[in-house]
């Protein structure tokens, strides 16, 4: 079963101004599995560093969630193969060795 990382950044700029109505910076990975390097790659795009993922690698599979010291919040949920393709505009779940696709598909439009 694939997985979906969301994180969600708080703003860094000390001159936004909290009446703003512009939301966070959030980004969302889908990954077809739990492995640290995988992890790590999806936290890096999202602009995480300093070695949290081994931490979300230990996650809880459904819908866990880990707030790191700058607020960022991360979430792990497992979700299905169709979910990823619904989310990615496909029709339906592709074949084994098409996979790579449909998570290339998913990422490119989140």
């Amino acid at each position: 079963m694939p997985y979906i990382i969301t994180t969600t950044a708080p703003y860094s700029d000390a001159t936004w101004d909290p009446e703003d109505p512009i939301p966070p910076r959030v980004t969302r990975r889908a990954i077809a599995t739990i492995d640290r390097s995988t992890v790590e790659d999806a936290l890096a795009i999202a602009g995480v560093s300093g070695g949290w993922s081994a931490i979300v690698c230990e996650l809880p599979a459904k819908g866990e969630r880990l707030t790191l010291p700058d607020e960022t919040v991360i979430k792990l949920e497992r979700v299905s193969w169709q979910q990823i393709a619904q989310h990615a505009g496909w029709p339906a779940p592709p074949l084994d060795e098409f996979l790579p696709d449909l998570l290339a598909a998913f990422n490119a439009g989140t």
